[in-house]
């Protein structure tokens, strides 16, 4: 739309702004190319994302700057999705510039770091895996190695019914990447005779009114860091003891899970016992996780959000909870 309102009003400048989004998502695609929708705070939020819809902006604005990664984005749209891009037709019929040479593709980055602070994200991108580090979401980390696909990695512990781990930012610790979330669990004393109204309408009693008292603590930190291969993450969590706890792997549907447990095969539920490594597979792609870890059997915890519509694999300890996980 901005491309055809620069057109239309002739208005060059806007295309800066057509230039900013294309460049971001070199760095937005995934190894299998499909692109990163998990910091999206709309309706395609987490949904499995191709790129047909960028095709004409790429190759309009790889004709008109000459532009080499541009070109080269066009291409890899055309090699992995040129089955849906017919919908883009009209753009052909009107305007006979695209049909022209695309300029010699330039070799897309496949390895790198890259930070997007406003959106919340780190995206990690080596030439046979990619991960993206998120925040404000309670998905923290997803993993892709072709095909074979870890959507989400989440942890919860049963924590006054709020223990699902989510953090606000992403923090850089010389190599390694840091999310962290702190809660408090208050005990409610009973209400002070004093200020009961004594017309038994409990809608003027007022929570803040009752006196805490033993006020739990509880600290969840992730650090998630690039090792050989693969990626490693430290969960620690600290404060209150003997809390549960339950990390989750959500893979993708249509793989082939190895050296797990089946623990409810309706629900596509599975423990990774202790020490044990996992493996994901589809075609020819596979992703080795763990080690596994298996205290107790309360996989989805009260405060925990509901279980994903996907093959889940659980680790479970208790609190004081530290343990290491590695993905390659």
């Amino acid at each position: 739309m901005l491309i055809t309102i620069a057109e239309g009003l002739n208005k060059p400048e806007i295309f800066d702004a057509v230039r900013k989004n294309l460049e971001m998502n070199v760095f937005y695609v995934h190894n299998n190319g499909e692109v990163v929708t998990e910091a999206s705070d709309r309706q395609d939020k987490s949904v499995v994302g191709t790129m047909e819809g960028y095709y004409y902006p790429y190759r309009y604005m790889a004709l008109k700057d000459k532009n080499p990664t541009f070109a080269a984005m066009a291409k890899m749209i055309e090699d992995s999705v040129i089955d849906k891009i017919g919908a883009q037709i009209a753009y052909f019929l009107e305007d006979e510039n695209l049909w022209k040479e695309l300029p010699t593709p330039a070799t897309l980055p496949s390895n790198y770091v890259k930070v997007f602070p406003i959106s919340g994200l780190v995206r990690v991108r080596k030439t046979h895996w990619d991960a993206t580090i998120i925040s404000r979401n309670p998905v923290f980390l997803t993993f892709y190695k072709g095909n074979a696909v870890l959507q989400g990695v989440r942890f919860a512990a049963s924590f006054f019914g709020k223990g699902q781990f989510q953090t606000t930012e992403i923090v850089a610790d010389g190599k390694d990447w840091q999310l962290s979330q702190t809660l408090e669990g208050p005990y409610y004393q009973p209400y002070p005779k004093e200020k009961i109204p004594g017309d038994g309408d409990w809608k003027k009693l007022s929570r803040a009114d009752r006196k805490q008292s033993e006020i739990q603590q509880y600290k969840a930190q992730a650090t998630i860091r690039e090792v050989a291969e693969g990626i490693e993450v430290d969960i620690d969590i600290s404060g209150t003891d003997g809390v549960p706890v339950s990390v989750e792997f959500v893979f993708r549907e249509g793989g082939e899970l190895k050296n797990v447990t089946s623990v409810n095969q309706e629900k596509k539920s599975f423990l990774l016992e202790d020490g044990a490594m996992g493996t994901f597979t589809k075609g020819s792609d596979s992703i080795q996780f763990g080690p596994g870890l298996s205290k107790h059997r309360a996989f989805e915890l009260r405060g925990a959000l509901p279980k994903m519509d996907a093959p889940t694999v659980y680790l479970t300890g208790f609190t004081p909870f530290k343990h290491t996980l590695k993905l390659s």
